[in-house]
Parts: structure tokens; sequence; C-alpha cells
């Protein structure tokens, strides 16, 4: 049975991948082949083996900033972690379908699949230069009201079995080729191919061009397991209201744990005010916040360092 695959999977590699992943030398990638039921095989594709094969997911810097509310903040220094939300709470209504669809996945697949995943929504710090910040800003920002918080994250010590750092790339490759190949692969064989498993993750990490302002890269948990919110004590897990009032489960990684290869080690390098505040009222919150830091860094009892607080530029461009 192991050689049947081993034969199968090194076909598929040559003859069909290559219309999912153009430019790759997919001979060499971690594909993983396994019986189903009958005359039926699922395929997958490790994380890992994604952002080494395909280098346009792959960030190259290590720092990246995330817009969020005051209120955020609060709960992120008190809590000493961030949340990975659902893909079902995401802004764009056809998440995930834009590169699903396309390839005729199945709905209550797709719909299983984004229960299980979580991220984090960041952008390359070097969006602070751009033009488009202004408008990154009013939509994700509290329009100016919210801060910017600036990760540095160690991305040579991310557990890529459980943890994804990517870009998001607003483009679809090619599905009637792929879907094409596959076909005459099941010909060829005698044989069915579910590939859904080879599809989700690149799912997670292609947008409408119309985001493109937003050059976003993404933080994603895969969890091999999700236990039941309700009545696990595991507190890495827990449930919110999103501004919809709807029901949104999340995954939480703790800060500043560089000795715990278990999850990355993200910490908090800088954190820029809006510029809708007056500089009495950045005066007032800086205080505040460096209050907090330096309370939250004592409890934990590693001396973390507090980050530089600062005023957004634009507060002289626009208000």
């Amino acid at each position: 049975m192991t050689d049947i695959l081993e034969i199968l999977k090194e076909d598929y590699q040559i003859s069909v991948l290559p219309h999912l992943l153009p430019n790759v030398d997919t001979k060499n990638l971690g594909c993983y082949m396994h019986g189903l039921s009958g005359n039926e095989y699922n395929i997958a594709l490790s994380p890992e083996t994604l952002l080494c094969c395909a280098p346009e997911y792959k960030p190259t810097e290590n720092q990246f900033i995330h817009f969020t509310s005051l209120k955020s903040l609060s709960s992120i220094i008190s809590e000493k972690s961030i949340r990975l939300y659902s893909l079902l709470n995401s802004n764009d209504p056809n998440e995930y379908n834009y590169f699903a669809e396309f390839f005729q996945l199945k709905p209550d697949g797709i719909n299983k699949f984004k229960k299980r995943v979580f991220l984090l929504s960041l952008c390359s710090d070097n969006i602070l230069k751009t033009h488009n910040i202004l408008n990154l800003w009013r939509l994700y920002g509290d329009n100016g009201l919210g801060v910017i918080i600036v990760f540095e994250i160690e991305t040579s010590l991310i557990p890529f079995s459980k943890y994804l750092l990517a870009n998001v790339l607003y483009k679809r490759p090619d599905s009637k080729n792929f879907i094409k190949k596959n076909r005459e692969f099941e010909k060829r064989f005698n044989l069915k191919v579910d590939y859904s498993d080879l599809l989700h993750i690149q799912a997670c990490l292609h947008k409408s061009k119309y985001f493109q302002a937003e050059e976003e890269v993404r933080l994603v948990y895969l969890p091999s397991h999700i236990p039941s919110y309700y009545n696990s004590d595991n507190d890495q897990f827990g449930f919110d209201i999103n501004k919809w009032n709807e029901e949104v489960s999340y995954h939480k990684i703790m800060l500043n744990k560089k000795k715990n290869t278990n999850t990355p080690n993200i910490r908090i390098k800088q954190v820029q005010f809006g510029f809708r505040y007056s500089t009495e009222e950045f005066d007032r919150l800086k205080n505040h916040f460096h209050l907090l830091f330096f309370r939250a860094s004592k409890i934990d009892g590693n001396n973390v360092q507090i980050p530089k607080l600062e005023h957004s530029p634009l507060k002289n461009i626009y208000r």
C-alpha cells in the first residue's frame, strides 16, 4: 500500500501540482497522500512546505503592525496575550470562498474548516510610510481614535505544525487547469482525489484585489483539535461577541514567552496613538498606558521591556 501511495503522490506532484503552484519545484514538496474509503484518496500540503517552496507567501521582515481600539489594547495588556479569532469573524463576507469556490469545494466542508482556523490580521510595518496609512486608520484604527500596535515576531521560532505567518495574495491561481489535470490523474489511475486539504491553507491566504491596499500578513493557528469551549478548562480558547453581536471563538497566544517553543515568540515593541487625539489627550493616554505596561511587566516577573508610546505623525496633517 505504501509503495502505491508513493507512486501516486510522485505522479500527482509532477502532473497536477504545478498548475496550483506555478514556478515551484513541486517534485520536492512535502505532500502527504492517504487512502480514505474504497478508491478515494486524500492529498495535503504542510504549512512549512508552502512557505519554503512558494516564497511569495513568506514575509521577509519580523515587525508587523495591527490596528485596534484603546479598549482592545487595554485587554491585551491585562491578559498579556493576543487573540486570534475564527475565520468566520472576517470583515470580508467572501473570505475563503474567494479562493475555494473556483476549485468546487463543498460548502459544508468550507464552513467546518473556517470554524477551526484562527487568525490575527497584521500588516508589514512598511505600510506606515505609504499613502494608504490614512485609509487604514479610518477603516481599522477607530477612525483615528484607536492605536497601531507594532509587534515583533521571532519567525524562526514559529512551530509550523500549528502556526503559520504568511503574506496574503490578492489573486487566484488558474483553477481550470488544476481541475483539468486532476481529472486526468483520476482517470489515469481510476480513482477519486479529495484535494480539499491541499487547498485549505492557501484559501486562507488569498483575497480579492479590492483589499490589496491592506498589504495584509496573517498569523494563522491551525489546531489539530478544538475543545468544547463551554465545557473546557483550556484557557487558550474562549468566546467573545463581535461588532455584529455575533458569538465568535478565539485562541490566545501569550506574549513574551521566550522559552515556550509551542507558540510563536511575540512582543509589543511600539504603540502609536491615533491622529485625532490632541497633544493633551495623547499625553494623558501615554501616561495611563505606560502605567498599565509597567504594572503588567512587574506582575509578570520578568521585567518585560515597556514599548515606545508615540503620537501618530498624521496628527498635524489630518484630524
